[in-house]
């Protein structure tokens, strides 16, 4: 049960991990190793609408933001750990970028992390599972 478990988990991530290994149309490359490569495929320009490649990253960026939670989820399964505990109303790829970029700008220190250590950190803090049990 658990190497099928693992198999589905490993066919989540493949396109998240496809998409920023090989690029994009574009011919952009985004390889996310450190929180400082999460960081900048995140960002967005300030007071400017993005433009197809902007939108093409920040694709990337939720991409992989949706790709940990998959992950993390069948391997909290696994490991019955309780990293995070999101709400039940559910967190959109949206709010939880701007949360990581958020906290990156207050604490560039942590950039050099690798890139799933820094979200899960960032969760945990955001979320705790105060009294609750991780579903």
């Amino acid at each position: 049960m658990k190497n099928w478990t693992m198999a589905l988990a490993f066919c989540t991530l493949l396109p998240t991990m496809a998409a920023a290994q090989q690029g994009s149309v574009s011919g952009a490359h985004y390889d996310i190793q450190t929180g400082d490569d999460l960081n900048k495929v995140c960002v967005n320009p300030a007071g400017k609408e993005p433009t197809a490649a902007e939108r093409e990253r920040l694709l990337v960026c939720g991409s992989y933001i949706r790709g940990y939670l998959a992950y993390y989820s069948v391997a909290r399964n696994l490991t019955q750990g309780k990293g995070f505990c999101l709400p039940d109303s559910g967190v959109s790829a949206e709010k939880l970028r701007l949360l990581y970029i958020g906290v990156v700008e207050k604490k560039p220190e942590i950039r050099d992390y690798p890139a799933a250590i820094d979200l899960a950190t960032i969760l945990q803090a955001a979320y705790p599972c105060t009294g609750k049990t991780a579903k």
